[in-house]
């Protein structure tokens, strides 16, 4: 019996996986071209207003190997599907946010949202398609990343022309809750799942520690941050850098399976990339557009 998902709920499927990257991905370019008002708005700095943006990425960035993780041990569609919900929620959370600490911390739930939808979602569509029609599947979600990432900064001075900033999240309310439904219906579970493994919280503690400072080294040097705070920094990297090989030594690896790398690499290249040069965040894309050209195993 076929594991893969058969005509015509491939094409639900994979509906469901592109509107839940859609909206992720939106969400990472349009706030960009509303910072100016959110500022005015909420009576704040634009330097304080940068975090709206950098609390989003930055959650992304230290959560998404972890997910993906979670994903090979309690099934892709688990946490796709818990990723869409938080996501949607907390879109809602900043359409009502009032204050901009309220609205960066309802950002940072929302990128570990965000973070959960691009973890798992090139592993589902590799259990979606057979494996001759592979490079379609990964083709298609390539053309929906690339096309919401460069559409995000017109799609959002659409909305601001006929709209104040909220209803950039609130938009998003909607497009979740169809994508959550139909991810429910039509997306499959894992094929083979990491029987009687367990998730390491303690290497997803270090990934997120080592990832954040990291990005937190590399924007210390550019402001006048204390010489003594940079070195405890790379210290602290170091020593979780030598403790990730060790424990994968020992069969803790914080993921196993080559399916759920693979899956988890190519979005956490492209939001690293976004993180640290914006305006060149399309070449973050090219290990994506790599993928669904050879469909690399």
């Amino acid at each position: 019996m076929s594991i893969y998902t058969p005509i015509p709920s491939r094409y639900w499927a994979i509906l469901a996986i592109g509107l839940g990257v859609t909206v992720s991905v939106l969400d990472g370019a349009i706030a960009n071209v509303a910072l100016p008002t959110i500022a005015g708005d909420l009576h704040t700095s634009p330097s304080a207003s940068i975090w709206v943006v950098n609390a989003y990425q930055l959650a992304i960035t230290i959560s998404l190997l972890s997910l993906s993780s979670m994903g090979e041990i309690w099934g892709y569609r688990k946490v796709y599907t818990i990723g869409l919900l938080l996501f949607s929620c907390t879109s809602l959370a900043c359409a009502l946010s009032d204050s901009l600490f309220t609205l960066i911390i309802a950002r940072t739930l929302q990128g570990f949202g965000a973070a959960a939808i691009a973890s798992v979602n090139t592993a589902l569509i590799r259990i979606i398609y057979p494996k001759r029609f592979l490079g379609r599947g990964m083709g298609i979600n390539a053309l929906v990343v690339s096309v919401s990432a460069a559409a995000g900064p017109t799609i959002a001075a659409g909305i601001l022309s006929v709209g104040n900033w909220p209803w950039l999240f609130a938009i998003n309310i909607p497009i979740g809750i169809t994508a959550l439904i139909l991810s429910f219906k039509f997306l499959p579970q894992n094929p083979v799942k990491a029987v009687g493994r367990k998730f390491d919280v303690t290497a997803a503690l270090m990934n997120a520690l080592t990832f954040g400072l990291v990005i937190a080294i590399i924007e210390a040097f550019t402001h006048d941050v204390h010489i003594s705070l940079i070195v405890a920094a790379i210290v602290i990297v170091l020593f979780c850098g030598y403790l990730c090989p060790e424990r994968e030594t020992a069969g803790l690896s914080i993921i196993a399976d080559r399916l759920a790398a693979y899956s988890s690499f190519y979005p956490f290249y492209h939001y690293v990339c976004v993180f640290f040069h914006r305006s060149d965040a399309g070449y973050g894309l090219f290990p994506v557009f790599l993928a669904a050209g050879t469909g690399t195993r």
